[in-house]
């Protein structure tokens, strides 16, 4: 915490500002009351300081932290406070925007992870974290997490590269809960060997059982058998889970097409299993059936829109 003389200093400075601002606001109309004071004694306490400020601060727009923002910038020529003392003070001023959330286990999806000092690229890397390893989140700012890592290293990393267990997904045991990162790992491996059991089943229209699947009804199916429930629609399924990235993709994860070819809207879906293939329902006139197809080449690698992951 900040010294009181320090924060005598700061507080004093803005109601300087303050008393400028309204100063002048006085000379564009006569109605408008000014109050202010530049002299405090030193037994003054901080909150009564504060409450000085928000009853006088006419007609100033924003929150206390916006304010303090705006007179920092401004007086910063005086250099009345160390750049130690402003680290210190943003520090506290941004804690507001930090959402905590219940402490859950993530699994990096992202071949290499930077871990940062701050929710943004512009902070410094204090470490690296990579593919399949499991990290602790504790909290969330925009699109990035605070973590822990498992060797102890605290900073934040890139939401998008980190897998979590959604809230409705379902233990083995049948309860939900947050999986280890072993049991991520795990269900990944048995999605896609269970989805393997179903290849040559034909291709039906509206399908969702072992006597015939479309291509939303096959992942549909899939994923219920492991106590994760999907919507029923290609293009209902795409919004759902957490975006990745196409060079990111791994085992479990769903891809998207529009086999029309338009790139419009997503009309198709399968598994990725690896190796830039993919397990799904094909009604192609040489398939018919579930079969494997390549990602990365061809008519797929064309037609591909997006990925989805939900852990």
């Amino acid at each position: 915490m900040l010294s009181f003389k320090r924060m005598f200093l700061y507080i004093t400075s803005f109601v300087f500002l303050v008393s400028v601002w309204t100063t002048l606001s006085y000379a564009q109309s006569e109605n408008t009351e000014v109050i202010t004071a530049n002299v405090f004694n030193k037994e003054q306490s901080e909150s009564n300081l504060i409450e000085f400020l928000n009853k006088n601060s006419i007609g100033i727009q924003g929150n206390f932290n916006e304010l303090y923002r705006s007179a920092y910038n401004n007086m910063m020529a005086n250099s009345i406070l160390s750049d130690e003392d402003t680290k210190e003070i943003l520090a506290e001023t941004d804690k507001e925007s930090e959402e905590e959330i219940e402490k859950q286990t993530g699994v990096v999806t992202a071949s290499a992870l930077n871990v940062r000092k701050g929710a943004g690229t512009g902070f410094e890397k204090v470490d690296t974290v990579m593919r399949n390893e499991a990290i602790t989140i504790e909290g969330q700012d925009d699109n990035w997490y605070k973590i822990v890592t498992d060797s102890g290293t605290k900073g934040w990393v890139y939401a998008s590269y980190v897998s979590t267990v959604p809230q409705n997904v379902a233990t083995r045991g049948g309860s939900s809960g947050s999986r280890s990162s072993d049991d991520v790992v795990k269900l990944r491996s048995d999605i896609v060997e269970d989805s393997k059991n179903y290849l040559g089943v034909s291709y039906v229209y509206g399908g969702s059982s072992p006597s015939g699947f479309d291509c939303s009804g096959f992942v549909w199916y899939v994923f219920k058998n492991h106590g994760i429930d999907l919507n029923r629609v290609a293009s209902d399924q795409a919004n759902q889970g957490s975006w990745v990235a196409k060079e990111d993709l791994i085992p479990g994860d769903l891809v998207f097409f529009d086999t029309r070819g338009n790139a419009s809207y997503i009309n198709h879906v399968g598994i990725y299993i690896g190796r830039g293939e993919f397990i799904h329902a094909s009604s192609g006139r040489n398939a018919g059936c579930v079969v494997i197809s390549d990602l990365t080449t061809g008519f797929y690698q064309r037609t591909y829109m997006t990925a989805r992951k939900f852990f």
